[in-house]
């Protein structure tokens, strides 16, 4: 582990009022909790984040965000149920 004072920032990416961040591989899912949406942010280059799709999940405001066998889970602020990508 590394202490945190040796954490240098290397890119930026706008993900509106984030709830949650999970990275796999080479991409970021991010969820939006304002916008109720789940983005996708392709972070193969650190020092420049590419958005690579993002999709409204109808659950009046995105919470969590797991990703497992190319499925991402999201689940809602507001309500008790989850949605599947």
């Amino acid at each position: 582990m590394y202490p945190i004072l040796s954490v240098i920032a290397r890119g930026f990416f706008n993900a509106g009022l984030p709830s949650d961040i999970y990275v796999s591989g080479n991409f970021a899912y991010t969820t939006n909790s304002g916008l109720s949406k789940l983005s996708i942010f392709d972070i193969t280059n650190p020092d420049t984040p590419v958005p690579r799709g993002t999709t409204t999940n109808g659950l009046n405001g995105a919470g969590g965000v797991y990703v497992k066998d190319g499925f991402a889970y999201v689940s809602s602020t507001k309500y008790c149920c989850y949605k599947v990508y």
